[in-house]
């Protein structure tokens, strides 16, 4: 590939995106440590019988970010015979914004459980779910490159 290729152009701009969406999770962190220390939260909405239920469907929910991805991996990547190696790039760019924005949920889950019921360890659990899903889904160049050398053969061979 050369370097200033399309899929290299749009992998560099995808990495940026990611990385930006992952600095954003942290502002999450100092809000829950400033009001953790300074207010001492201990949630305001739910008392902690009812919010037992919550946590357990935060945590199911929060896996989601791990099984969803691959489904739309598998569907946004399968190549029709004919199509471009640009369809492809966007398809891998929405793919990987796609599982991105998926994985901030958890974060924001916690967030609630925190503000509902002073739920700090769940807070942290559901934020470290957040930032490992967002580093395993980070975009790879080789495979990108591979994926388009797949396609690149897709669109040669007659069909």
């Amino acid at each position: 590939m050369q370097p200033d290729s399309p899929l290299r152009q749009a992998y560099r701009s995808t990495v940026i995106l990611c990385a930006a969406l992952i600095a954003s999770l942290f502002p999450y962190l100092l809000v829950v440590e400033i009001v953790h220390r300074q207010v001492g939260h201990d949630g305001y909405l739910v008392d902690a019988g009812h919010i037992v239920l919550l946590k357990y469907v935060f945590f199911i929910l929060a896996l989601l970010p791990y099984i969803i991805p691959q489904l739309i991996n598998r569907h946004l990547t399968v190549m029709a015979p004919r199509e471009s190696v640009g369809t492809l790039i966007a398809r891998l760019r929405t793919a990987t914004l796609l599982s991105y924005v998926l994985s901030e949920v958890p974060a924001v889950f916690g967030l609630v459980l925190f503000f509902l019921a002073g739920s700090y360890k769940a807070f942290y659990a559901l934020w470290l779910l957040s930032l490992v899903s967002m580093l395993v889904h980070f975009p790879r160049l080789r495979a990108w490159e591979e994926l388009s050398r797949k396609a690149t053969r897709l669109i040669r061979t007659p069909g």
